[in-house]
């Protein structure tokens, strides 16, 4: 996994946010900047009204959760990667949902998700219009296994990718993602490097002393 240390000084900043993402709302992984030492990387933008975000804001501590798949129905083929923002004890009841599709054999796609597969780290925006409300660092406790997943799970190619993505989505809710038995489902834990110390990081980072683990 790629290098991606930040300066303890370092104050993330963002480039005009319709720039990024155009003017619409949702969630947006995009490529940016944040600190020049360290170049270009992935990171993960939620936009929407102030009643919404004021809302992920609040939730204490907030988790963001991925699962990922493939399906296939009679169009071709669909891998989904599914984020959600909880609490850490409502992940199957969350406050905040959405997937994103993706053709498993195009070059262009899974190179854009493995960029995001090899950080070790994510950072999370919420902005409300152009203004930045708040933003998180995530360790990334396996999103290259999540990518894995879904490529050692994909068919052989075939059939339209355009359209099987339209008909995944009039069929596919993010409910239904949600409830999958077959989803690879990982929760991504908050680091607030604020508010941890250097040891306290290193821990995480290296699986000590997290949640579930002895």
């Amino acid at each position: 996994m790629k290098p991606h240390v930040h300066r303890s000084s370092v104050k993330p900043t963002l480039p005009p946010i319709d720039q990024l993402i155009g003017t619409a709302n949702g969630l947006f992984v995009k490529q940016a900047t944040i600190d020049p030492e360290v170049g270009d990387e992935m990171i993960i933008l939620i936009r929407d009204r102030a009643p919404i975000i004021d809302m992920l804001i609040g939730l204490q501590p907030l988790m963001l959760n991925i699962r990922g798949g493939v399906d296939r129905n009679v169009l071709g083929q669909v891998a989904w990667i599914l984020f959600s923002i909880s609490e850490p004890d409502s992940c199957d009841a969350p406050a905040f949902s959405t997937y994103h599709c993706f053709d498993p054999h195009s070059n262009r796609d899974t190179e854009f998700w493995q960029q995001v597969a090899d950080q070790n780290h994510l950072h999370l925006f919420m902005i409300v219009g152009d203004k930045l409300r708040d933003f998180y660092t995530f360790q990334n406790l396996g999103f290259d296994t999540q990518f894995n997943y879904i490529m050692e799970k994909r068919f052989p190619e075939g059939g339209n990718a355009v359209e099987a993505e339209r008909l995944f989505r009039k069929e596919r809710s993010c409910n239904d993602l949600l409830t999958r038995a077959d989803g690879h489902h990982r929760h991504i834990l908050e680091i607030s490097k604020r508010d941890l110390s250097d040891e306290r990081l290193v821990d995480i980072i290296l699986g000590r002393n997290q949640p579930g683990k002895s």
